[in-house]
């Protein structure tokens, strides 16, 4: 063991050297890296036939957030490689990588593939000689791939002779991360897992820049899925894992040693989970358009060998990706096979049918819903909600509207609430204003208000305000709920029920809008005001804290008949007529009319004049949604003993809608005063040269000039474009970023130097709340420090976008899911009139374009989508018509083959 750790001393000092020897030359790579940014790279010479991806991709440097010269992990179904970053390029509007590895290939992939990098393994401009076709096409290119291949055939060397020197105990660091709770998943930064185990090697930290060291750990947490998972999207960018609890290590074992001593009670589990199935299965059909419900079984209970065999097909999805084998597929093949339950390899699909049918899962229950990283507790949180309630309660009892105003010497508690808002002495009384509150009937968070007032010095001109509700009146930066609300991010809106990001209560007792009014106390709120003149420019701004008074709820039908918009439907595919929305008979005040009609009039003159400045292109896409009711819907209960029953089904409503439904009428207006108000409040802090981040998106790139002009031509009297048209023009469109300077936000029409700072929505999230406290916290001390540092929101923007990107990717995972249970149901409907009318007959898809399905089999499918359902779907490229090849936006006659509802849902497509 000393000659081992002699060995891996040894190794890591020659790491050290070379990382040293790599940033001598940083200066030098930078000056390359600039000057080549500025000019479009050479095309490179083909000597052979090159992959598709090659012969159509457009070079493009400074595209990929990961620099020629990097070092990089790579893991997809293709397997587990390494190597060099050495060319990028954009091809049907995804960005690629290439990468050569030891093998001396060069592979095409995507970011998503990478897993770990380092930068700086081989000098920038040496990288970028290689060239980045599958062949070198001269002798520059041979000799700089060889210099690469030296490189990284060494580094590969000294990573695998670390990882021989790790400890023999291969659960040492799994021991030393875990949660002391043996049933709680704990998450960890490689950095910490490095630092634990370089202390055991070597009773000492690891040094910084201890690459290789680190490369080496991040290779054994990989390939030890039954103890650590990476982060499933984002892991590059976070570098982090979720150490499973346990428990989960303790019953994959009880089950492989039952299963391989062939133990009787794996029979028993299979007779009793047969019965389980066969009662399923009858209630299923017998109750299929009843309401939904949940019975434990009257006859059976499960011992806890029966719990360690349904666990082991619980934690066996959702898969892990980038890692080479799931460590739980050979214990569910067995009971699979054992129960006869499907011929069909074992897919996500078939696990999650077996799941529903065993009751471990509701037949309504969604993977993205229940996707742990997020923490959510599917029964309601009530032992949590009931300790926030006596919380929140205890606390609002003891305000003070009398003491004087907290200080930044105040000292408070995880646990208190300010004793009284911190800028209540600054507030503007807005007295009787009239406050306009628009949203939907069934909204609970009233967050933002909207008042309208001509300006008496200058015709033609008039001040919008969008009052936001204020809960940095009552929580401080370290408040529990805070750091909570920090943590989860936002809000997630699922189908069968809302996670909130704040208490509920906090909302109905104090905080949302109208909720103090209507106590006779005014509402506590910051106003972001614009002035917009007679042409729809803003011309000033203002920004203050204010009391709000006079409120006025109103639902967006509402105002729609108001201003007498009519109603546009929303497609119903499955509703032959659709009936509009029941809207109140109701005289409203003339007042209250006029101010409605301007705040239409001026939101129209916003847009004229926003699309002039930027010109920029909204695209119609048509998009399904289902809602349910009722809500919450309770899903199955984890770890329980008794097999559970369910019956029914919750009532779906299934509808098409887009962009333009979306911003139609009254939806409209709030949309554009709510952007203006972030525009006014990143106006503001830069006005103050207080740092704050804000939400950046450049112009699209299209290589054919051209191209942009056909596009253009499809514009519609509304502003959208064809979004087929924009397809064929290979139009690429950046990812949105946040920085800290008030850059372009091209698709909202913001220009360079204005920027977009998100401020409306603090009661659901928190990047919001931050904007509040730093702007209170500048009211307050004028010529003080920024509470929130440059380097604390930089820190906080890397981790708020792989967040905000993960929650859409669950929010959306969950509205496909319920999109596609809604069709299978209607296709296998028991009971269906035969009569019925059908949608699905005479669906037509249009072409979106090609994408891989296995990088390992060199398989595509074709992108289809359906407007009629509002879906994309796929089938494999080799069921086309005759081997037909197909450009974007045709249209092809196609009906549905499969819908497989896993870990992700997919619907499945066949020429028709």
């Amino acid at each position: 063991m000393k000659k081992l750790a002699k060995q891996a001393t040894r190794y890591k000092d020659n790491a050290r050297d070379d990382w040293s020897h790599t940033r001598t030359r940083r200066g030098e790579e930078r000056r390359l890296r600039d000057a080549v940014l500025t000019r479009r790279p050479r095309k490179q010479p083909v000597k052979k036939k090159s992959t598709p991806a090659e012969e159509e991709a457009t070079p493009k440097s400074g595209v990929s957030s990961v620099k020629l010269g990097t070092f990089v992990d790579i893991r997809n179904d293709a397997g587990v490689s390494h190597g060099i970053i050495i060319g990028e390029a954009i091809f049907d509007r995804r960005n690629f990588v290439f990468s050569l590895l030891a093998t001396g290939d060069v592979i095409q992939h995507t970011e998503q593939d990478i897993f770990v990098a380092v930068p700086g393994i081989v000098p920038y401009d040496t990288a970028a000689r290689c060239g980045y076709h599958t062949q070198p096409g001269d002798q520059t290119q041979v000799n700089a791939r060889v210099t690469v291949l030296k490189r990284l055939r060494e580094l590969d060397n000294m990573v695998t002779r670390t990882l021989t020197a790790f400890p023999n105990d291969q659960t040492f660091l799994h021991r030393s991360l875990r949660s002391l709770n043996p049933d709680d998943w704990t998450q960890v930064k490689l950095q910490d897992a490095v630092g634990k185990m370089h202390f055991q090697m070597f009773k000492q930290p690891p040094k910084e820049h201890d690459y290789v060291f680190t490369l080496a750990v991040h290779r054994y947490m990989m390939s030890h899925p039954e103890l650590f998972i990476p982060h499933p999207s984002f892991h590059r960018m976070l570098q982090t894992f979720d150490v499973r609890p346990q428990s989960h290590v303790e019953k994959l074992q009880v089950a492989t040693d039952l299963l391989r001593r062939r133990d009787p009670a794996f029979d028993d589990f299979i007779k009793k989970a047969k019965k389980i199935m066969e009662a399923r299965n009858d209630l299923a059909h017998s109750t299929w358009h009843e309401p939904p419900s949940r019975v434990e079984h009257p006859e059976i209970a499960f011992t806890p060998e029966d719990r360690a065999f349904l666990d082991v097909i619980r934690f066996a999805i959702p898969r892990n990706r980038g890692t080479p084998f799931n460590p739980y597929i050979t214990a569910v093949t067995r009971i699979v096979k054992a129960l006869d339950f499907t011929d069909s390899a074992i897919t996500d699909t078939v696990m999650r049918n077996l799941l529903v049918a065993l009751g471990e899962m509701a037949p309504w229950d969604d993977f993205p819903s229940r996707e742990r990283f997020q923490g959510l507790d599917l029964q309601g949180e009530s032992t949590q909600a009931a300790a926030d309630n006596q919380l929140i309660e205890r606390k609002l009892s003891k305000l003070s509207t009398t003491s004087p105003p907290s200080t930044a010497s105040t000292v408070l508690g995880p646990e208190d609430f300010y004793p009284r808002d911190p800028v209540d002495h600054l507030r503007h009384d807005f007295g009787n204003l009239p406050v306009y509150v628009v949203d939907d009937v069934t909204a609970e968070e009233l967050d933002d208000g909207l008042s309208i007032e001509p300006d008496q010095t200058d015709p033609g001109a008039v001040w919008i305000r969008a009052h936001i509700a204020d809960p940095t009146s009552l929580l401080h930066p370290t408040h529990v709920f805070s750091e909570r609300a920090k943590k989860a991010g936002s809000n997630l809106y699922f189908n069968q029920g809302t996670f909130n990001m704040l208490p509920p209560a906090l909302g109905k007792l104090r905080l949302s809008m109208g909720t103090l009014a209507a106590k006779g106390e005014p509402d506590r709120v910051l106003t972001f005001s614009y002035k917009v003149d007679a042409t729809g420019k803003v011309v000033d701004y203002d920004v203050r804290a204010g009391l709000i008074r006079n409120i006025r709820k109103i639902s967006y039908a509402e105002v729609d008949r108001i201003l007498d918009y009519g109603y546009v439907p929303t497609l119903r595919p499955f509703e032959p007529n659709p009936s509009p929305p029941v809207v109140p008979d109701i005289v409203y005040p003339p007042s209250m009319v006029q101010d409605l009609s301007l705040l239409g009039d001026y939101s129209k003159r916003i847009v004229e004049h926003n699309n002039k400045v930027l010109n920029p292109l909204l695209f119609l896409i048509p998009q399904a949604r289902v809602s349910s009711t009722p809500k919450p819907l309770q899903g199955a209960p984890i770890n329980s003993y008794r097999p559970s029953l369910f019956s029914g089904f919750p009532s779906m409503t299934y509808e098409v809608g887009n962009q333009a439904t979306d911003m139609w009428g009254a939806r409209g207006i709030i949309s554009e005063c709510m952007k203006l108000a972030c525009r006014a409040a990143s106006r503001w802090l830069a006005d103050r040269n207080i740092p704050m981040l804000r939400r950046v998106s450049p112009p699209p790139l299209m290589w054919d000039p051209d191209a942009l002009n056909v596009v253009e031509k499809t514009r519609d009297a509304n502003g959208f474009v064809d979004y087929f048209a924009a397809l064929r023009a290979d139009m690429y469109i950046p990812p949105v970023k946040y920085s800290l300077e008030p850059g372009m936000h091209w698709s909202l029409g913001i220009p360079q130097g204005e920027g977009y700072v998100r401020v409306t929505s603090p009661l659901r999230r928190y990047t919001d709340m931050v904007v509040h406290w730093q702007i209170k916290h500048a009211m307050l001390n004028p010529t003080a420090q920024p509470l929130f540092s440059r380097e604390w929101l930089e820190d906080f923007g890397r981790r708020l976008m792989p967040l905000e990107r993960e929650q859409r990717n669950l929010q959306g995972g969950n509205q496909m899911q319920w999109v596609m249970m809604y069709l299978k149901r209607w296709m296998e409907d028991p009971n269906a009139d035969p009569g019925r009318y059908n949608p699905l007959e005479k669906l037509t898809g249009r072409v979106m374009g090609r994408v891989m399905v296995s990088t390992r089999r060199q398989e595509h499918h074709w992108q289809v989508l359906v407007p009629e359902l509002g879906v994309v779907g796929q089938w494999l490229h080799r069921e086309t018509y005759r081997g037909k090849e197909y450009e974007k936006g045709d249209e092809v006659p196609v009906q549905i083959a499969d819908i497989q509802i896993g870990e992700k849902a997919r619907l499945v497509l066949k020429p028709r």
